[in-house]
């Protein structure tokens, strides 16, 4: 499949053979959907999300949230240039963009020393919450299955961060960037 756009401005992903592709860029204006369609050199419509669109669920940030209240940090300061109040963090309906969860996690390092806090966090969460990707790393049968899922389908369940995983002589090895 031919694309207009380059190879680091796109994530391509194929399910069930059919081959989508996503562009993640700067919103000019957060908390508006600014999603537009991109032509490809075949015709076919590439949807462009930015990064102030309000449309993933705040299951990461609610994770995030009840890990620094739990430390004792103010709702106010974790919630510090996100447009979410306190009593919305838990909410199905709510929404937020990649914008606002990078704004969270970085309220987070500045309030919290805990060296541990992203694995505190990450525990907190259950695979399940992750939605059908979750159920389906649930379903491999063996590890090794499992991180190849998930290494293959990362960016659908964490759009900001690769996960890679390498096996070597008995040893497997995964790297979070």
């Amino acid at each position: 499949m031919q694309h207009t756009l380059p190879a680091a401005l796109r994530a391509t992903h194929a399910l069930a053979g059919v081959q989508r592709q996503v562009q993640l860029r700067d919103s000019r204006h957060p908390g508006k959907s600014s999603g537009s369609r991109l032509a490809s050199t075949n015709a076919e419509d590439a949807l462009v999300i930015g990064m102030g669109e309000r449309i993933y669920e705040s299951t990461k940030l609610a994770a995030l949230f009840d890990v620094l209240i739990g430390q004792g940090h103010p709702a106010s300061e974790i919630l510090r240039n996100v447009a979410l109040q306190a009593d919305e963090v838990h909410s199905p309906k709510a929404r937020i963009s990649l914008a606002e969860l990078m704004t969270a996690c970085r309220n987070a390092i500045r309030l919290s020393s805990d060296r541990q806090l992203p694995y505190r966090i990450g525990a907190s969460i259950h695979i399940s919450t992750y939605g059908m990707y979750g159920f389906a790393i649930l379903c491999c049968p063996d590890f090794r299955n499992a991180m190849a899922f998930a290494a293959r389908y990362h960016s659908l369940a964490a759009p900001l961060a690769t996960i890679e995983f390498n096996e070597e002589k008995g040893f497997g090895r995964w790297t979070f960037v």
